[in-house]
């Protein structure tokens, strides 16, 4: 007789209880973010590319972010790139160059390389989704910094390249017309002068602020999901200057700790 009148005002507390709860506003759960601002996506973020390899065979994907959307990209799982020293010849090493000029790989920098950290160059949220861009030139700030600039006539006008002419190649030796006779020089720092990867004019070279023209920015446009824990979006790669296609990637990140 106890044991029943014991259950009985047990289930009657319990009723109590879940009817004080129903009448309530919900439970705050925790830390989840709604993506309306950008300070919700303040945060480190690793994950991976889907269906797509980078230049190392790799298919990770980090950003750091922090609440003003500072922070940078990466792609890979390369060591970091050591610093450019060398300005006689091109950066990063894995740059590969031809001395078919005609059938040279113009979007190599775009595609972004391995084991460098791309600062995000801008970050903004709308629709509760964030996009932002960084310069795939960056790579090359460094380098451009090591450069003498030269004049150099292109038909009617006069360009400003990293190097002394308009290039060219005898067999498979890419070379320096300029000179009598002509002189050897690095197949990848002739890519890159000819594709106006630095900056130049009549004080100097520079590392590029924005992509040259026929480029534009890579660009990561991107959602939140699982109350803030994953993002989720396509990264967008640039279209070379040759006609090649824009790559679109899908891209599949977690956040691995708060900025």
């Amino acid at each position: 007789m106890i044991d029943k009148v014991r259950n009985v005002f047990l289930l009657a507390a319990f009723s109590s209880v879940l009817g004080c709860s129903s009448e309530s506003s919900p439970v705050d759960i925790g830390d989840s973010r709604t993506g309306e601002k950008l300070e919700d996506y303040a945060a480190v973020w690793e994950g991976y590319a889907e269906a797509y390899d980078f230049k190392d065979g790799s298919d990770k994907v980090k950003i750091s972010l922090d609440a003003l959307g500072h922070g940078t990209l990466e792609i890979g799982n390369s060591p970091a790139l050591p610093i450019a020293t060398n300005g006689d010849v091109g950066y990063p090493a894995t740059y590969e160059a031809t001395a078919q000029l005609a059938s040279t790989d113009h979007s190599q920098i775009p595609t972004l390389f391995p084991g460098f950290s791309y600062p995000i160059a801008t970050a903004a949220v709308e629709a509760a989704r964030i996009r932002l861009s960084v310069n795939p030139w960056e790579i090359e700030r460094d380098w451009c910094a090591l450069q003498t600039s030269y004049p150099v006539q292109s038909g009617n006008e006069t360009v400003y390249l990293c190097m002394p002419s308009l290039g060219g190649a005898i067999g498979a030796t890419c070379i320096d017309s300029s000179s009598t006779p002509p002189v050897p020089m690095d197949c990848a720092k002739q890519d890159l002068c000819q594709q106006r990867v630095c900056s130049c004019d009549a004080r100097g070279c520079a590392g590029r602020d924005a992509p040259p023209p026929l480029f534009s920015d890579a660009k990561l446009d991107a959602a939140l999901d699982n109350a803030g824990a994953s993002l989720v979006g396509t990264l967008k790669l640039v279209a070379g200057a040759n006609g090649e296609p824009q790559t679109s990637i899908t891209v599949r990140l977690q956040r691995v700790s708060n900025d």
